[in-house]
């Protein structure tokens, strides 16, 4: 086990050399043991699609399944971006993007059905999505079916630029977890699990993407287990988290145990 977590993160399927060496400089992750205890902030609900004549606000995120067409370059140059509709039953609403033009100038198929994802923003009165999270929709693909919650993970920019925003960290922890899933452990002492009701870290690590039915449920989203940062909880349907008093106690608890 402790081989297989010391190997090199180029070794994981879906990073290679390239990606190894922008995670490493970005968030400094090298070993399959650093990517496995990078932890999601938040965690956003993926579990319901919307219809576009239920985007009534820009406070929450939406999940639509429909057409994308009309695809068209706007301005020039720097100020150059492009627009597309996106349709489902229900009506249409615009989508919009200042950055990738060259590869989302010839992404979409007219004829393809997609599953889009984001907070909806306002201009001129009217609600448009700003690089939303797009995937092909794909028939009896259960991917998105069911209750489900997405971590959200940190990225930067030049992460983003390989493939490695928040939707590819994702998909390369889901990689390393079924590669180490059976064998993690917990590391924290049992009287911190058992006092503040935290899962096991194994029940944790073992779901990237936590759905209403599993472990998860009654128990706290903890957006990171490592003991050198900080512990926290949220709520969610039902989920119980710690109160801040409760944090901070936890927190000060740990550096003591540290500490000691």
């Amino acid at each position: 086990m402790k081989d297989l977590l010391n190997t090199e993160i180029t070794y994981l399927k879906g990073v290679g050399p390239k990606r190894a060496e922008m995670l490493k400089k970005e968030l400094k992750i090298e070993t399959f043991d650093d990517l496995l205890n990078y932890f999601p902030f938040r965690y956003v609900d993926k579990s319901r699609i919307f219809k576009v004549s239920e985007v009534k606000n820009d406070t929450t995120y939406f999940q639509l399944r429909g057409k994308i067409s009309r695809i068209t370059t706007v301005g020039e140059k720097r100020k150059k971006y492009i627009t597309a509709v996106f349709t489902d039953e229900t009506g249409s609403i615009d989508l919009v993007w200042f950055r990738g033009l060259s590869w989302i100038k010839n992404r979409f198929d007219p004829g393809k059905t997609y599953t889009i994802f984001g907070k909806p923003s306002v201009f001129k009165n009217h609600f448009n999505f700003v690089h939303p999270e797009v995937e092909d929709y794909i028939p009896g693909d259960d991917e998105l079916s069911g209750e489900r919650l997405e971590g959200i993970y940190s990225s930067t920019e030049k992460l983003k630029n390989v493939g490695l925003g928040s939707r590819g960290i994702n998909k390369i922890m889901k990689t390393l977890l079924n590669q180490v899933a059976d064998q993690i452990t917990e590391t924290m002492p049992d009287f911190l699990v058992h006092q503040h009701r935290l899962l096991d870290l194994k029940i944790t690590r073992s779901s990237s993407e936590p759905s209403e039915g599993s472990s998860l449920r009654n128990c706290c989203l903890s957006s990171s287990r490592s003991c050198s940062t900080s512990i926290t909880c949220r709520k969610r349907s039902g989920v119980y988290g710690l109160k801040k008093s409760e944090v901070t106690s936890t927190i000060f608890t740990i550096t003591i145990f540290l500490l000691n």
